[in-house]
């Protein structure tokens, strides 16, 4: 089964070969570190709506996972989000009541949901799953465009995830 849009899946062939990097405990918590951005570094970028409310009212909607990747030597390096479905995109809805939706679509376009909560603070997203918290920075959050990073160390290595999501 999957689970939260930030976990980890090795059927994901653009994941694996970072996966081999993971531990077994993280590779299930770093897809829904990717969509939000998770342990993100940075701040909101320009490209956000004037004065169109908070941060925690903004993300209020759904969103469709877009894009995906890492900063590699400074630089974004991503890719198009590969939905398995031909009908139906993977995304995410979060709610005005603080529940996370992560709905995934196998190739069959059957629907797996998993349920988390999560809150803002400011410029990060924070995410409870299975009692563990991921903290993700807001890059870009604006009427369109979601887009979030994620810091995580594993040992002397350093992994900055990105993802792009955009409303739907």
């Amino acid at each position: 089964m999957r689970h939260a849009f930030w976990q980890l899946y090795p059927a994901y062939s653009k994941w694996q070969k970072i996966s081999t990097y993971l531990p077994m405990k993280n590779k299930i918590y770093f897809l829904a570190i990717l969509v939000f951005g998770l342990g993100f570094l940075g701040s909101c970028s320009s490209d956000d709506d004037k004065g169109a409310g908070s941060h925690a009212d903004q993300i209020v909607g759904k969103w469709s996972f877009v894009e995906a990747g890492f900063v590699v030597n400074g630089m974004e390096v991503l890719e198009p989000w590969d939905h398995e479905c031909a009908t139906k995109e993977d995304h995410v809805e979060f709610t005005a009541a603080g529940k996370l939706y992560d709905h995934y679509y196998g190739s069959d376009c059957v629907v797996e949901t998993e349920i988390s909560n999560y809150s803002i603070d400011g410029n990060k997203v924070i995410v409870v799953v299975d009692g563990e918290t991921e903290t993700a920075t807001i890059e870009v959050l604006n009427s369109t465009t979601l887009k979030l990073k994620v810091f995580e160390a594993y040992g002397q290595t350093d992994f900055t995830y990105v993802t792009v999501l955009k409303r739907m």
